[in-house]
């Protein structure tokens, strides 16, 4: 595996092996699709290579790219650096991807619009440096601080969320497999309806692996996922390759024109609906990405649906949240994917007891187990995000009944993307400042971090200093927002921009008003 090192010349040859680089990437699929992005990569480029870097400032971006005008108010208007911060989660997806073997790399370093070209160079190279990533010193990330021992409440909770997922594992892959091999997938018979209803009262949700032939998987929540059942038509298709993907619903996909007929008790429902389009825009060749129509109950509920659009790119995950689901009078669920252009697609499918007329709350904390606050209510370990990274802090957080709340900390510039139902929501953001004050490893107090969030593109918190907000160091802070509506792709995209250090926070709570 080789990391990069940053380019110190700029002889002619340099330069033409970067203006190679550059139009590769600029010409990869990934900016194809994102005419946006593409725009202001080229911008950025064309300025470095006329030898005019001085001249990328947020003002003239804003001018030059986005057409502002000559009262543009950075402070009012954000475009700018929600867009270059983008950028970078574009650029470093594909040098995950596509570009990820090229020997030149192209980054954007925090808090600046100049391009950096960046010589790949060997992991021996970079372990005898003692830097393992290859980066500068004043390029290193916060150092994350040495675990705590778990409290004894959180382990011995953990220990019985996980022997009961076992316990509700095994049990539910006995009655998939004995439903698979006496009646096979997608039929229906009184015998299938009474072992589907074993399944509901061991665990009400039901999660089906569309497209898998595993009788039962366990997920990193304790969750239980069965291999697909209740369908009709279509075919099975395993996703092939590495993607960069863990969650087992992603790693099949029943495609063609299929349905599924689920047995419900009478009652309210939440529906997820989970995809994943592995093919670019082009498939097949002279091609323009696949539509198809979803349908409730004879109800259209999406038409025209493109997966790879409303994920933001392929290779993505994409979440479709229904409330209000109910089974029609014969007790079944039907859900229709009907062919539009190309045929549909399906990864999962994910039906939890819900609430009439709004969604179900979401937490998260940016930990990776499960965390059972003190009022019992759930929190899930971190996901919906793309960026920053996590670290687990020992530090004993004040001002908070939850101080294990508070353990997993994201930080950097990052984004959570969360799939939401139509309608307004409170979010809630939790702080503590655990890396930098007197007594922290990171030194400093106030002014040490200052960071900005965006909701849609809506100032939420500016040049905020968690520290000073808080009242000083290893002490939590709550921020809310009401009235927050999703995007056109239904999602409540947080973007976290760092403008001095990094931008964190501990956890993250949205709730339907």
């Amino acid at each position: 595996m080789s990391t990069p090192r940053l380019v110190t010349g700029s002889s002619p040859t340099t330069t033409n092996r970067e203006r190679e680089e550059y139009q590769a990437a600029l010409h990869s699929w990934l900016f194809e699709r994102a005419p946006g992005q593409a725009k202001l990569f080229s911008y950025i480029c064309e300025k470095y290579f006329a030898g005019q870097s001085e001249q990328l400032k947020e003002y003239t971006v804003a001018a030059e790219v986005f057409g502002r005008s000559a009262d543009f108010d950075s402070r009012q208007d954000p475009i700018v650096r929600v867009n270059i911060n983008r950028l970078r989660h574009a650029l470093r997806k594909y040098y995950r991807t596509e570009g990820r073997n090229h020997p030149i790399q192209i980054a954007i370093p925090s808090g600046r619009y100049v391009p950096v070209f960046k010589q790949m160079r060997s992991a021996t190279q970079a372990k005898e440096t003692g830097n393992d990533e290859g980066l500068r010193d004043d390029e290193l990330p916060e150092q994350p601080t040495a675990r705590s021992p778990s409290p004894r409440r959180w382990r011995d909770f953990r220990q019985l969320v996980f022997g009961a997922g076992v316990l509700v594992g095994l049990v539910v892959a006995a009655v998939s497999i004995v439903l698979v091999w006496t009646y096979g997938f997608g039929k229906f018979t009184p015998d299938t309806l009474r072992l589907a209803s074993m399944i509901t009262s061991i665990d009400p949700a039901i999660r089906i692996m569309c497209g898998s032939t595993n009788p039962a998987i366990l997920d990193e929540l304790g969750q239980v996922w069965v291999g697909d059942m209740y369908f009709r038509g279509g075919t099975m298709s395993p996703v092939r390759g590495s993607l960069p993907l863990s969650h087992p619903v992603y790693r099949s996909r029943r495609e063609g024109r299929f349905s599924y007929r689920i047995p419900l008790a009478p009652g309210c429902y939440q529906l997820h609906l989970h995809f994943v389009e592995t093919e670019p825009k082009g498939f097949p060749v002279g091609g323009s990405g696949r539509l198809f129509d979803i349908v409730l109950n004879g109800q259209t509920v999406e038409r025209d649906f493109d997966v790879e659009l409303q994920a933001g790119g392929y290779n993505t995950p994409l979440s479709r949240v229904f409330t209000d689901v109910r089974p029609a009078p014969d007790g079944f669920l039907a859900i229709d994917f009907r062919t539009s252009r190309s045929w549909p697609t399906l990864s999962g499918i994910e039906i939890v007891p819900g609430t009439p007329g709004r969604m179900l709350p979401l937490r998260l904390t940016a930990q990776t187990t499960t965390y059972m606050a003190d009022d019992r209510t759930i929190w899930r370990p971190d996901h919906h995000y793309t960026g920053g990274r996590a670290v687990t802090r020992g530090e004993k957080i004040l001002a908070t009944r939850d101080p294990g709340l508070f353990r997993g900390e994201r930080y950097g510039s990052f984004r959570y993307s969360i799939p939401v139902s139509p309608g307004k929501y409170t979010v809630r953001l939790f702080f503590a400042e655990a890396h930098f004050g007197p007594s922290n490893p990171g030194g400093g107090g106030e002014g040490s971090r200052l960071f900005e969030v965006f909701c849609n593109g809506k100032a939420l918190l500016r040049d905020f200093d968690v520290f000073r907000e808080a009242g000083g160091e290893n002490r939590a802070l709550v921020r809310s927002f009401s009235g927050l509506e999703p995007d056109p792709r239904r999602k409540l995209v947080l973007d976290f921009i760092a403008r001095r250090n990094n931008a964190m926070v501990n956890a993250i709570e949205v709730v339907a008003e």
